[in-house]
C-alpha cells in the first residue's frame, strides 16, 4: 500500500498551476526571484528556536551573494508562510564572527551584524517599508520613498521578533500581523515586492562590512534601494 502525504500534494498542485497560470498570460516565473508563500493553519511560537513543523515545508531562499566582495555565496537561509493572521518569516545566519554593538538605541541596529527585509508596494518603489533586525532581535524599522526620502518616525505595528545565537551564527524569527502589511498596500496574501539583504560585519569599524543580497542590485557602490534588488514574494492559497 502506498501512502501519500496529502498537505504535500495539495501544495505541488497549487505551486504547479501558479506556473501554470503565469506561462498561460504570458508571464515567465523567474524562480531565482521568486519565493512562495503557502499557507498554514498554525501559528507559530515566535522564541528563535526554528523546531515548529511548519518551517519544514517552507519555500526558501538560499546563497545570499556579494556583488561587491567576491568571497562566494552567503550560507544564510530565509523561510517565510503565511497563517490566517500572520506573514511569518525566518533568517537562519550563517556568521562565524557576530559583530553586536551594544543597543542604546534603533540607530544602534546600523552599527552590527544584521537581517533586512524591505516590503514595496510596488515594482518602482514608490513606498516601501523596512525593517532592519539585529543578531540579538533589535529592530530598526521605517518609511522610504524612492530615492531614499526616509522616514525614521514611521513604524511597523503589531509584529513579533526573537533572535537567538546558534553554534553556527544566529537564527531571526518574526511576524507581522497581515492586516497591518494590507493597510500599509502590501497585499501578503497576494504577492508582493520584496528584498532580502543581510549587512555582515568584520569588525566593530562599520567601513568593514559585507553586504548580501537575495538578488544582485546591479550597481557599482553597495545599493539596496533600488528596483534591481527587490524580488516577488507570491502566496501560493489552497
Amino acid at each position: 500500500m502506498i501512502f501519500v502525504n496529502t498537505e504535500y500534494m495539495n501544495r505541488f498542485i497549487a505551486t504547479l498551476l501558479l506556473f501554470l497560470t503565469f506561462v498561460m498570460n504570458g508571464y515567465s516565473l523567474d524562480p531565482s526571484k521568486t519565493i512562495l508563500a503557502h499557507p498554514e493553519s498554525k501559528d507559530i511560537l515566535v522564541d528563535g528556536v526554528l523546531d515548529s513543523a511548519e518551517w519544514e515545508a517552507t519555500d526558501s531562499v538560499v546563497g545570499f551573494c556579494s556583488p561587491w566582495v567576491p568571497i562566494g555565496k552567503d550560507n544564510t537561509v530565509f523561510k517565510c508562510f503565511c497563517s490566517e493572521a500572520y506573514f511569518n518569516f525566518c533568517f537562519d545566519v550563517v556568521d562565524k564572527n557576530i559583530v553586536d554593538n551594544s543597543f542604546s538605541n534603533e540607530s544602534s541596529v546600523s552599527k552590527g551584524d544584521r537581517v533586512e527585509l524591505f516590503f514595496s508596494v510596488d515594482s518602482v518603489l514608490s513606498q516601501y517599508f523596512c525593517m532592519e533586525i539585529s543578531s540579538t532581535g533589535h529592530v530598526l524599522d521605517y518609511g522610504v520613498q524612492y530615492y531614499r526620502k526616509i522616514d525614521y518616525s514611521w513604524k511597523f505595528e503589531g509584529y513579533d521578533i526573537a533572535a537567538k545565537y546558534t553554534p553556527k551564527g544566529y537564527v531571526v524569527e518574526g511576524r507581522i500581523p497581515i492586516s497591518e502589511l494590507e493597510r500599509l498596500g502590501i497585499k501578503a496574501k497576494q504577492s508582493f515586492y520584496l528584498g532580502l539583504f543581510r549587512a555582515d560585519f568584520t569588525d566593530m569599524n562599520s567601513k568593514n562590512v559585507i553586504w548580501y543580497s537575495w538578488l544582485d542590485p546591479q550597481k557599482q557602490v553597495p545599493d539596496f534601494h533600488v528596483p534591481t534588488a527587490f524580488g516577488i514574494c507570491k502566496y501560493v492559497g489552497q
